[in-house]
């Protein structure tokens, strides 16, 4: 089995995010509020099952320049 270790500072204003479903809106969301985002170490969780959600992803990623890490879990049917 793996680890991942990730630093969550919570005192420090560190966020913590998990995205289960409505993976387009939500990111979407995040992106037009990425401005009062940025102040904040995030730590995203998103869990896709399709292209247009690894879109999405994508696109956040490179739009967003949040600070913190994105744990991209890819749900296999």
């Amino acid at each position: 089995m793996d680890k991942v270790e990730i630093e969550f500072k919570p005192l420090e204003g560190d966020k913590l995010t998990i995205i289960n479903k409505d993976v387009v809106p939500t990111l979407s969301q995040y992106l037009h509020l990425k401005d009062e985002m940025k102040a904040k170490r995030h730590i995203i969780i998103v869990f896709v099952d399709n292209e247009k959600d690894e879109e999405a992803v994508n696109i956040f990623l490179k739009e967003s320049k949040l600070e913190g890490v994105m744990i991209i879990i890819r749900t296999v049917k």
